[in-house]
């Protein structure tokens, strides 16, 4: 299981890339300016997830894709997870 912590809005080339190599059993974390994808269907075949604090930040309101994690749980995904990859 990888972890892909996405920080910019994904190009075309990225989404190729991003179809390619996540599996399902992958995450996918939103953070920064890639926050705002929380409000349309996760684009990929990976878990979606954001920090609940993150989500609170932008209004709270999500697409069903996203599943809201604590900081607890972000902390222990990022202990968790390998690979790791931020984009």
């Amino acid at each position: 299981m990888a972890l892909l912590t996405l920080t910019a809005l994904p190009g075309e080339a990225q989404q190729e890339l991003f179809d390619l190599w996540l599996q399902t059993s992958d995450v996918l974390l939103l953070r920064e300016d890639a926050r705002p994808l929380m409000w349309q269907p996760n684009p990929t075949r990976a878990q979606g997830c954001i920090r609940q604090t993150d989500a609170e930040a932008l209004g709270g309101q999500r697409h069903p894709d996203w599943t809201l994690i604590s900081d607890q749980q972000w902390a222990t995904l990022v202990a968790d997870q390998h690979p790791q990859l931020t984009w």
